[in-house]
């Protein structure tokens, strides 16, 4: 496991990122991209496998998941599945070569939050896309954790409740 980060002010929000990777020249190249960018500091951990990944995450907080890959839709799927299901309260970005948009609405639709392409975007759009996913991924939790608590409230409640609007149409 591959380690980077840049020193940062007294006090600053340290992004912890793992990074998911395929080809260690990207790894480096995205290090690069997040050691320069304006859009905050980082610390990414890599791993060149999803199983090495997912036994880093067992052991290590981390605030989101860039998963970096030239696998085959088929493969990079069932990937961006064994991540979402073992760990659902931690974003994943995918980044990828590939400029196909139906790949990329099928990745956001399996749970990712943002699908990136190589080559068409810079340090800023990278950090941004990740804070930006975090920021997604808190909101999402929210909704969940609040449409339970509904839920759980109303199965309590032993009488029949009707909602009404101004109108007192039910």
């Amino acid at each position: 496991m591959a380690t980077s980060s840049k020193r940062c002010a007294v006090g600053a929000r340290v992004t912890r990122l793992l990074l998911i990777h395929d080809r260690d020249e990207d790894a480096n190249w995205i290090r690069l991209m997040l050691a320069h960018s304006p859009r905050g500091v980082f610390h990414v951990e890599c791993s060149s496998s999803v199983s090495e990944a997912l036994e880093y995450l067992d052991s290590h907080e981390m605030d989101l998941v860039l998963l970096e890959s030239a696998f085959p839709q088929p493969e990079f799927m069932e990937t961006l599945g064994r991540i979402r299901n073992a760990y659902p309260s931690i974003p994943v970005v995918v980044l990828t070569n590939s400029d196909d948009k139906t790949l990329g609405i099928e990745a956001v639709r399996r749970g990712a939050q943002d699908y990136l392409v190589k080559g068409k975007m810079d340090s800023y759009l990278l950090a941004s896309s990740l804070h930006y996913a975090i920021e997604r991924k808190k909101l999402e939790v929210a909704l969940g954790d609040s449409i339970g608590e509904w839920h759980a409230t109303f199965d309590a409640i032993g009488n029949p409740i009707f909602l009404v609007d101004v109108n007192g149409t039910i």
